[in-house]
């Protein structure tokens, strides 16, 4: 089983942080409701509805869209990577 594979079910809220928060750096993440449980031709994980995103500067975001959240990555995986946010 992958790390955050049963983590969470199709409509509930997530946290998944692009990379892991350190001080001095802004934290990078996206929030959103799973809409699917998905896998694309590189990993299994959670499709999500993005209702906020910090993971970019500018005007650049992708509230709106749907972004895929892998149950697991290679070497930038951490503790907290992903996470269930109270709705």
């Amino acid at each position: 089983m992958l790390k955050y594979q049963n983590l969470a079910v199709i409509g509930q809220k997530l946290k998944a942080f692009d990379f892991e928060p350190m001080e001095g750096r802004r934290d990078r993440y996206v929030e959103g409701y799973i809409i699917k449980l998905t896998e694309q031709s590189y990993a299994y994980g959670y499709l999500i509805y993005c209702i906020k995103d910090a993971a970019f500067l500018g005007d650049y975001n992708r509230v709106g869209e749907h972004v895929f959240v892998p149950y697991e990555m290679d070497m930038s995986e951490f503790d907290g990577r992903v996470s269930v946010v109270p709705a």
